[in-house]
């Protein structure tokens, strides 16, 4: 249904009294859309992403977590600090944004088979090169968990990433995937699917032996970490199966999100992007998790 015709219903059956606030409100929700539709295959810059970025939904004082692809977004001017840039100017000196800067891309049995050290300060983000631009950045923490360490700038970052490492579960209460809900945060996928979220883990971490299916290896593994200081330490975590990791179907789990006013879709640039409300996606995975259903059997 496009807008004329909601103009039409609404000149039909609305009362009179609300029928030029709803106009209003259809009016900015159509041009909100017209300039998201004029970024695509242009060059975008900082002001236009931070207008993009206000204009579905992020604003200043969130704490946000970004998953992002700068290739997906198209031709960004001064790439990836751009849009670290753009980013910080919406979340402002009152928010905090997060990012994962995860070290490996294969399995992590395979990956510590090799007896790897982890060091905070030096080991390079191989989440792309706008989580490495904001994992560099001056005054930006990085988290001490050896399998999911992710970095933060902000009011909040020392809480979301102080306890990270101290449990052998890498998505529980200690985690800042389920701080970030406890924090009624927001989720930004930025030219990435589904299948990057990783806040997905954090109801099976929660809910422990009532998960419908155990996503981990029986042993735990004790990994080299060196911290912001270049004391090594080892941190205890277990890692999940890489058998059972095989039959997730993230993707899948987007019809849920969309009917449980979860996440709603957008498009910056040439990127599709989804929002995300941490509290209510953790809820919505939590109840359909004792339902029996996961992104394990969708």
């Amino acid at each position: 249904m496009n807008f004329l015709t909601i103009k039409e219903k609404i000149k039909n059956i609305a009362p009179k009294g609300i029928k030029r606030p709803i106009k209003n409100i259809l009016k900015i929700t159509r041009d909100q859309k017209n300039f998201l539709k004029k970024l695509v295959g242009s060059s975008i810059d900082r002001s236009l992403l931070v207008r993009a970025f206000k204009e579905i939904g992020i604003k200043v004082g969130d704490t946000l977590i970004v998953h992002s692809s700068l290739s997906r977004i198209g031709s960004v001017a001064g790439g990836a600090s751009t849009v670290v840039e753009a980013l910080l100017d919406v979340v402002g000196a009152t928010g905090t944004l997060m990012m994962p800067t995860l070290h490996f891309t294969e399995s992590a049995v395979e990956f510590f088979k090799s007896d790897p050290v982890f060091d905070v300060r030096k080991t390079p983000s191989k989440m792309g090169v706008i989580t490495e631009n904001f994992r560099m950045r001056e005054n930006v923490i990085r988290g001490l968990h050896p399998t999911h360490p992710f970095a933060a700038f902000g009011e909040e970052s020392k809480y979301l990433l102080g306890e990270h490492g101290e449990s052998i579960y890498p998505f529980d209460e200690k985690s800042p995937f389920y701080k970030i809900v406890q924090l009624n945060g927001k989720i930004l996928m930025l030219g990435v699917t589904l299948e990057y979220l990783t806040n997905f883990h954090t109801v099976e971490d929660i809910m422990k032996e009532k998960f419908p299916i155990n996503p981990y290896i029986d042993n735990t593994v004790f990994p080299k970490v060196v911290d912001c200081d270049g004391i090594e330490r080892i941190v205890e975590t277990k890692i999940h199966n890489p058998e059972i990791s095989k039959i997730r179907k993230c993707n899948k789990m987007e019809k849920y999100f969309i009917e449980m006013n979860v996440m709603s879709c957008h498009q910056i640039g040439n990127a599709r992007v989804l929002i995300l409300d941490a509290r209510r996606c953790h809820e919505c995975l939590t109840s359909l998790a004792q339902n029996g259903i996961t992104m394990y059997s969708v």
